[in-house]
């Protein structure tokens, strides 16, 4: 009899460490870059307490050529982008947290005529949510249970009608069984996609934000530096 798993492999143990050793070289390389001193204007940045890796992390730039302001259209135009950035943001977290929703083995219906969005199995179907308030499935349509449903307004007569048909008479379990597969492939994909979307569109958000601070932060402590040494002249 077996007694080992195959997770504690000798092979198994030492591709873990290989790939733990790979990720680990390359977070210090991308620590120490961002940690890393600028090389122009360095001290400037230093002086208004910027810290490299903010800069570099989020690409901002910002000119020094002289005192750094941001004008009036550039508010117009970075407050615009900030919104889409906010409402990109909520999409594709929404619809994460709608695919997130559904369970393995299932998918995500909407029925046309009523609009309204569930989840559906092999004779089983429920609220498009992570706790639903509500399930059907062949014993509940069978009885007065399923009406229930419809009179304490939780599902419509037209969905509630059309889940027990699709459980009881199984008219189309090929086209069912074909969703929950399409549904299966793709959700992978999705959360993937989904999930770098959200973290591009935020990081864009941070680095628009920081540019304006920095930028303010900037002018005000360039302002104090002149402001000095111009006291030391008088």
């Amino acid at each position: 009899m077996q007694t080992t798993s195959a997770i504690f492999d000798k092979d198994t143990v030492t591709s873990t460490i290989s790939i733990l050793t790979f990720i680990g070289i390359i977070l210090k390389f991308l620590v120490g870059y961002l940690k890393k001193p600028l090389d122009k204007d360095n001290e400037t940045y230093k002086n208004a307490d910027i810290k490299p890796w903010a800069i570099r992390l989020f690409s901002i730039k910002i000119a020094l050529k002289s005192t750094p302001k941001i004008s009036k259209i550039e508010y117009v135009i970075f407050s615009i982008v900030l919104v889409f950035c906010i409402l990109g943001t909520s999409l594709t977290t929404y619809f994460n947290i709608k695919i997130l929703q559904v369970p393995n083995d299932w998918t995500a219906l909407t029925l046309k005529s009523t609009k309204e969005s569930f989840l559906m199995t092999d004779g089983k179907a429920s609220e498009h949510a992570f706790k639903p308030t509500w399930i059907l499935n062949n014993k509940l349509c069978s009885t007065t249970q399923s009406l229930k449903l419809v009179n304490n307004n939780k599902i419509s007569l037209p969905l509630k009608n059309y889940i027990c048909n699709e459980i009881t008479t199984n008219e189309n379990h090929e086209a069912l069984d074909k969703s929950i597969k399409e549904f299966s492939r793709s959700k992978p994909f999705l959360l993937v996609m989904l999930s770098a979307l959200t973290i591009l569109i935020s990081w864009f958000f941070v680095s628009i934000v920081l540019t304006i601070i920095y930028t303010k932060r900037l002018a005000e402590s360039i302002k104090n530096d002149h402001k000095k040494a111009s006291s030391y002249i008088e």
